[in-house]
């Protein structure tokens, strides 16, 4: 799972800083990656950065669409209202 937090526009990188998971019973759980070798750094060209920054724009437009039902949680990937996409997560 990724935050516009965790991106490093000007250093070209992504942190992994965050997992989520789907718990019936609970929703969604986030919490910090298990292991020492999960939380990494990956180094993006400028290209998948400047179409992060396009779809950005995109979710700026889907945000004003959602009005009172957006819920910001400034995740890059979401549905329409701003919150985590069920496909997404596994059922734990």
């Amino acid at each position: 799972m990724y935050r516009f937090d965790d991106i490093d526009f000007e250093g070209k990188v992504v942190y992994v800083r965050h997992t989520v998971g789907r718990i019936i019973g609970q929703g969604f759980v986030e919490t910090e990656p298990k292991t020492r070798s999960s939380r990494r750094t990956i180094v993006f060209p400028g290209e998948v950065l400047e179409a992060l920054k396009a779809h950005r724009l995109q979710q700026d437009q889907m945000r004003v669409k959602a009005g009172e039902n957006w819920r910001e949680q400034e995740l890059v990937f979401c549905n329409r209202n701003g919150g985590f996409r069920l496909e997404w997560y596994t059922v734990t």
